[in-house]
């Protein structure tokens, strides 16, 4: 999956006009949620990251977690891929969908920060 953000951020940096929003095709994910969906890929990657596990439990723990991603936004590998590929082809969205991500990563950061704050005025 690291490939895939690599690839994301590839495509943003290289967008240079805005296409024009179109009729998403049978299959693809639409923007909200692909934008949730990629909100959690972040947070695996990050979870992964922390927990620095040696190759084979990497593997075997990235995949629990993307088959726990699919269950839990009712989607399949395929549609997943397929809806990346498309958006890919669509950077103006992509864009948008990255925009969206950060802002509600920075949101689950700030609310995180908060929780700590309170947390240890209790202590």
């Amino acid at each position: 999956m690291k490939k895939y953000l690599i690839l994301i951020l590839t495509i943003l940096s290289m967008s240079c006009s805005e296409q024009p929003v179109e009729k998403l095709p049978k299959g693809v994910i639409p923007m909200d949620k692909m934008t949730a969906i990629m909100v959690d890929i972040q947070l695996i990657e990050a979870g992964i990251v922390v927990r620095k596990y040696n190759r084979t439990q990497r593997k075997n723990q990235i995949t629990d977690y993307y088959l726990a991603l699919y269950h839990k936004h009712d989607i399949s590998k395929e549609t997943f891929d397929l809806s990346l590929q498309y958006y890919t082809d669509h950077p103006g969205q992509l864009e948008e969908i990255y925009e969206s991500m950060m802002e509600k990563l920075s949101e689950l950061e700030a609310k995180v920060e908060n929780e700590k704050v309170d947390t240890s005025a209790v202590e």
